[in-house]
């Protein structure tokens, strides 16, 4: 999919190797019951192929994958909601007309709430009904907004283990501000396609904004797994922007680059 979206293969392949690596990933495969992220990731990537296709071709039969692929995301994992302003994002990039955005990402649009409506109504069972039905709290969105971009910093590799609680460390409401920050950055100097994959992360958060600490096990970990894929991108991106610096021979950067 970041070959898809323009990443060269040097940076997909690091990228893909950070987030096998992440604790996110680790949260979502250690509790066998909590593959349905994994699915809905799956799902999510292979449809923002087949909208990339949609908007590069305008066929419809793409669009139509695209809106199939979007219903098997979201019945594995509603969080997967996520994707379709994602979608909506990149039209407008591609576009930037309001008017052209709309008219390609409709069918999309439109078919999402659908698809919230008839996955809660399968499952009124479901754990994450209980976690979308909560009365929201204004103070909680913009502190977990924080929390879970600065953890997902913190405990991105295994780097620190005493952020594993749930409590939300003075650092990491930082480092989410500084993340936020850094991909207003990435978007107004036009980094592309990294600047996308920012955007992706923090999007990806939104779905759990309400979430609140009391259906958190030891803090936000799986509930990272969407947006650690961005936040691998970025992670990839910077190591190697950091060492082309250096100005190296193309032999040691890339020594370098393996050993980082």
């Amino acid at each position: 999919t970041l070959r898809r979206h323009g990443l060269d293969l040097e940076l997909s392949f690091l990228s893909g190797l950070l987030f096998l690596i992440n604790t996110a990933h680790f949260r979502a495969l250690h509790w066998i019951t909590i593959t349905n992220y994994v699915l809905a990731l799956i799902f999510s990537l292979m449809l923002l192929i087949f909208y990339t296709r949609f908007l590069d071709t305008q066929k419809k039969s793409n669009l139509a994958l695209s809106i199939l692929l979007l219903a098997l995301a979201i019945f594995s994992h509603p969080s997967a909601v996520s994707i379709t302003p994602f979608c909506i994002y990149l039209t407008w990039r591609r576009t930037n007309r309001v008017g052209q955005t709309l008219f390609a990402s409709l069918p999309l649009a439109l078919a999402t709430p659908i698809l919230i409506f008839l996955a809660f109504t399968a499952s009124p069972g479901a754990p994450q009904n209980e976690g979308a039905f909560v009365v929201p709290d204004l103070l909680r969105l913009p502190k977990n907004l924080f929390w879970y971009l600065g953890r997902l910093i913190t405990t991105a590799c295994w780097i620190t283990r005493g952020t594993v609680s749930n409590q939300a460390y003075p650092l990491e409401i930082v480092l989410g501000v500084v993340a936020v920050v850094a991909t207003l950055i990435l978007y107004r100097n036009r980094i592309f396609p990294v600047a996308d994959w920012a955007v992706w992360m923090v999007l990806a958060i939104l779905p759990f904004l309400n979430n609140p600490v009391t259906r958190l096990a030891f803090g936000p970990s799986r509930q990272l797994y969407f947006a650690s894929a961005g936040a691998s991108v970025l992670t990839a991106w910077a190591l190697r922007t950091w060492i082309h610096r250096f100005k190296l021979g193309s032999a040691t950067m890339r020594l370098v680059f393996v050993c980082l």
